[in-house]
């Protein structure tokens, strides 16, 4: 009979103790990336952008001129905001979400997969904007 366990197995590379080394070193790092921000090399960011030291900008992620990326807010990794937009503290933009110019999101909102909200909207503090969801110009979302 085999024997079955909730660690992963040698087989995946990871014995019981090596397995939870690896989870603690990676959780470590995530706290690490939240408590002093990052910017991937890869991103664009425009001229006049402000990004707070704490947030984190993905992969590829495109940032316009004079746009404002708040405290522990995240930008994940392809990913565009448009020029004058306001992401608030702890907002999260997913992969492939698209944020219009002029537009604000406030402190704790979500916009998801491949949502597009378009210019001159506000999402308002904690709103989430699910996967592929398109918001029209000058929409209000607030709670």
């Amino acid at each position: 009979m085999h024997d079955m366990h909730n660690e992963p197995s040698d087989a995946a590379g990871y014995t019981g103790e090596s397995w939870r080394e690896t989870m603690r070193a990676s959780v470590e790092h995530e706290r690490a990336l939240r408590a002093r921000g990052y910017i991937d090399n890869t991103a664009v960011i425009g001229a006049g952008a402000i990004i707070d030291p704490t947030a984190i900008v993905g992969d590829r992620a495109i940032i316009g001129a004079g746009a404002i990326v708040g405290a522990r807010a995240e930008v994940c990794g392809q990913s565009r905001i448009g020029a004058g937009a306001v992401i608030g503290a702890r907002a999260k933009i997913s992969p492939f979400a698209h944020i219009g110019a002029r537009t604000i999101v406030g402190c704790d909102a979500r916009v998801q997969w491949y949502a597009r909200v378009a210019v001159d909207c506000v999402i308002g503090a904690g709103v989430t904007v699910r996967d592929f969801v398109r918001v029209r110009a000058g929409t209000r979302m607030l709670q």
